[in-house]
């Protein structure tokens, strides 16, 4: 993990006065003891419970009062799932020992993969089927048909007379699918199916 949370910040903070918290869209909070999400804990003082078992501190990045604080997002957050979620960052109050007077600061997205953050670009791609998958049969996707679009027309096809068979191939040469097909007065493609 490296350098998920950024905020810049112009107050001079020492490195431990900033934290993050990460909600997802339901607005529940990750507690790294479980690890997991769960509603916020009313009986709990404010963000303090989950700043002391979620301890995201961000510091400063760079000298002379920069402004510019990184921190990184907590090692059980790899236990949650592909998705987008909210990070909300603070600043410690006066008594460090409740979270009751932390100052809300801002938020920010949060895009991850199941395992690292990723660009929004990519997320999006992801949410309506042209993420990054390997096209091994027929397609299940928007981005697995337009491969295999590409590939029935620009890539190599075979047409096989005795088998009355059409194939398309992976850059392997590995058969993709296959399409029976007839001719006549009127000639005939079927379905694409998996070879």
């Amino acid at each position: 993990m490296a350098n998920e949370f950024n905020v810049t910040y112009t107050s001079g903070l020492g490195a431990s006065s900033m934290y993050a918290t990460v909600h997802n869209q339901l607005g529940q909070v990750w507690n790294t003891n479980t690890p997991g999400f769960e509603n916020w804990n009313s009986t709990a003082e404010g963000n303090e419970y989950y700043k002391h078992d979620s301890p995201n501190y961000i510091s400063e990045n760079g000298t002379g009062g920069s402004g510019i604080y990184v921190g990184d997002i907590d090692s059980t957050f790899t236990n949650a799932a592909s998705d987008k979620y909210i990070v909300k960052i603070y600043i410690e109050g006066g008594d460090p020992s409740t979270g009751d007077d932390d100052t809300f600061i801002g938020a920010d997205t949060l895009y991850w993969n199941g395992s690292a953050e990723i660009e929004q670009t990519e997320y999006d791609l992801e949410q309506i089927g042209l993420g990054d998958t390997v096209v091994s049969g027929v397609a299940t996707n928007l981005k697995q048909g337009l491969a295999q679009l590409w590939r029935r027309f620009f890539k190599k096809v075979t047409k096989n007379s005795s088998t009355n068979k059409i194939e398309t191939y992976s850059d392997l040469d590995a058969s993709i699918t296959e399409q029976t097909y007839s001719e006549g007065d009127t000639d005939t493609v079927g379905d694409a199916t998996n070879p």
